[in-house]
């Protein structure tokens, strides 16, 4: 039986635009917008509950129906101005914009921006993956890897889906495409692999052996210590443990978690934040600097960043690739610092909800893709003798 439409509601968004939320009997709704002024807006919805109440009233009559030439171009520009708006009111990262902006640029390029959105199919979607894979590359001029891949359809598809929401399409047709198979990296740094790049890190600039050093000490993402500023460090008394020091991380959607720090992460923290109490360090930590990046690096410091003689991660993944080079460590990624992490703190005893925690994941189990399997082996051989026993 189908449900039925018990009422309609109308919301103001963005760049003129009206949404208006149907609710059914069964308890879902569905969506749709139109750019238009309020009092055509309160006008359309009062046709819609009349409709409603008469038994008359169908969805496409509504939505569907005018958007059949809604070009792609426009839709994706509707889409980003709504997902800015997520940003402003903190719903949203930045950095999460940027790949929708950079994926949609990708797509637009492919599908073009004049024809309508409604003409995408599912073949249409696997015609971009193969002409990413056989025909692009990227602005470096490599190709692009399975995993951007993934990425840029997982940003496409978002908007898809809002696209759905708001009657411009019946259904997303990225949700039915198979993601391209990944064979996932499971790189764990050794004890002497660590030793080697500290030796390499230390002989440069000091944020790139400072911030090597905290993200193996505490699971940290590279945008979380580029973001990270002296205000997050902070220390709490506990009657039992004393006083304990914390970092509080912006992670991934913007979401905050708070760690507790060992003695090695504190003492680095307070050295960097003595280094910012002294402009006389900081003017000689960046004197090498062109003038540009220099005023840049000042206002970072003046913020408050932690590392701020560096602001983009591309800086951060040339420098540690080169440190690799130089260390004779082949395939390895800063990224694999977490994985580092996580794994021997698996081996030193801590639990997995901990190291879950400590990590900002929202499930266990992404945890568990972070370790080696020797450890995951160790752990399990583990458990069964503390149950023999």
């Amino acid at each position: 039986m189908n449900p039925k439409p018990k009422r309609a509601y109308i919301f103001k968004r963005p760049a003129g635009h009206y949404q208006f939320k149907i609710w059914f009997d069964n308890g879902t709704s569905r969506y749709f917008s139109k750019k238009c002024n309020q009092k055509t807006a309160q006008e359309l919805c009062d046709k819609i509950n009349n409709r409603i109440a008469l038994g008359t009233f169908d969805m496409d009559d509504f939505s569907h129906s005018r958007e059949k030439r809604y070009p792609c171009e426009k839709f994706m520009q509707e889409y980003l101005v709504y997902r800015e708006g997520l940003v402003y009111t903190g719903r949203l990262s930045q950095n999460t914009l940027d790949k929708d902006y950079y994926s949609i640029v990708l797509w637009l390029k492919h599908f073009g921006k004049n024809k309508s959105i409604t003409e995408i199919t599912e073949q249409t979607v696997n015609a971009f993956i193969i002409d990413l894979k056989t025909n692009k590359k990227t602005i470096y001029g490599k190709n692009y890897t399975a995993s951007s891949i993934n990425g840029y359809l997982k940003h496409i598809s978002g908007a898809f889906s809002y696209a759905v929401r708001n009657g411009y399409m019946k259904s997303n047709p990225v949700i039915t495409v198979d993601k391209i198979p990944v064979t996932p990296a499971k790189r764990v740094y050794t004890d002497e692999e660590i030793s080697r790049l500290r030796e390499e890190l230390a002989k440069s600039s000091r944020w790139k052996i400072d911030m090597f050093n905290l993200a193996l000490w505490t699971g940290s993402r590279v945008n979380e210590l580029l973001t990270l500023k002296a205000e997050n460090f902070t220390s709490r008394v506990f009657q039992k443990l004393g006083t304990i020091h914390l970092l509080t991380l912006h992670g991934k959607g913007n979401k905050l978690r708070q760690i507790p720090l060992g003695p090695n992460a504190t003492e680095l923290l307070s050295e960097r934040l003595f280094i910012l109490s002294s402009p006389e360090r900081i003017e000689m930590l960046i004197k090498r600097h062109s003038a540009k990046l220099q005023k840049l690096y000042r206002e970072r410091a003046a913020a408050g960043y932690v590392f701020f003689e560096v602001n983009n991660k591309r800086t951060v993944s040339h420098a540690f690739k080169a440190a690799l080079l130089k260390a004779g460590i082949r395939d390895g990624t800063f990224h694999d610092l977490r994985k580092t992490f996580a794994t021997y703190s698996l081996e030193d005893g801590l639990t997995i909800e901990t190291v879950s925690g400590t990590l900002g994941h929202s499930d266990i189990s992404i945890t568990q893709k972070s370790y080696a399997e020797k450890t995951l082996l160790k752990l399990v051989l583990e458990s069964k003798m503390r149950t023999e026993k």
